[in-house]
């Protein structure tokens, strides 16, 4: 009996051994495992020290456009009014001789011209 129950002692001990129980990872892989970790992150560092001057660029870029673009239509409205004004000082003969009195000072033979000047107002922000 006795040597049954060592065997079984035994029995117990050999399968409850490391090599049966499962393990987390040695020194070696967590080493290993913080080192990749720390690589990646100062890839992502390199990379964006090479690109943030460039996406601040774009943003400049981007700013500098949005000014033309205003700038653009701004210059569309003055052509579209001044193609206007010029179609209506060669066809109108009225808006011309308004255009005559109010911009050159110009007035009919015998006619009294009273001009009355207005002040801009100005406001103060």
């Amino acid at each position: 009996m006795k040597n049954k129950k060592a065997s079984q002692r035994r029995k117990k001990y050999y399968l409850t051994t490391w090599e049966d129980e499962p393990q987390g990872p040695n020194l070696w892989q967590r080493l290993t495992r913080f080192l990749i970790g720390v690589f990646a992150l100062a890839v992502v560092v390199v990379v964006l020290t090479f690109f943030l001057p460039e996406v601040q660029a774009n943003k400049v870029v981007d700013h500098e456009i949005a000014g033309l673009k205003h700038e653009r239509d701004r210059l569309a409205s003055l052509k579209a009014s001044r193609k206007r004004e010029f179609e209506l000082l060669t066809t109108d003969t009225e808006f011309l001789e308004i255009v005559a009195r109010d911009r050159l000072n110009l007035k009919k033979f015998g006619e009294e011209i009273y001009r009355i000047e207005r002040q801009e107002v100005t406001t103060v922000e």
